[in-house]
């Protein structure tokens, strides 16, 4: 069954325990990237490359709509994003947890993925004369990544 991606779930917060901050409404692209090391553990007498995997790294990339203001009822996320830059920049990390659909429970078909991230970098203005102004947000993974189905 095919299904159409329009009501994604992003939170984030400088809790380390919940997330406080819901972006979703500001959100035009999701993607949650995972790699890992690869290694290769090939010993005389192969005849064939054998390779292990190692650590893993993880992050969410985001398309958002830039805004300065709060006047239409969604996130100032030049705030926000400056706050997190910030934030990462005297040494902290932040909370980010992502669902498939915000308004469904939490479960086999809609599991939460969370970790504490940093934000290297960011674009508050890129644009071109009468572009919707837009930033690419990617908040990089700084530990472990979790999945969860159980509701909450």
């Amino acid at each position: 069954m095919s299904e159409i991606f329009n009501s994604a779930f992003v939170n984030v917060s400088t809790s380390t325990a919940t997330g406080t901050r819901d972006i979703s409404n500001r959100v035009m692209k999701l993607t949650l990237e995972r790699d890992a090391d690869e290694h290769d553990d090939t010993v005389m007498g192969m005849t064939a490359h054998s390779r292990v995997i190692g650590l893993e790294s993880w992050q969410f990339s985001l398309g958002m709509l830039q805004s300065f203001s709060t006047a239409d009822a969604g996130e100032n996320t030049n705030t926000l994003l400056s706050t997190l830059y910030s934030y990462c920049k005297a040494g902290n990390k932040f909370l980010v947890e992502v669902r498939k659909h915000s308004t469904q429970l939490r479960g086999l078909n809609n599991p939460t993925w969370s970790g504490l991230c940093v934000l290297k970098n960011y674009n508050p203005i890129d644009g071109e004369v009468g572009d919707l102004l837009k930033s690419d947000v990617t908040f990089l993974g700084s530990g472990n990544l979790s999945e969860s189905v159980t509701s909450s």
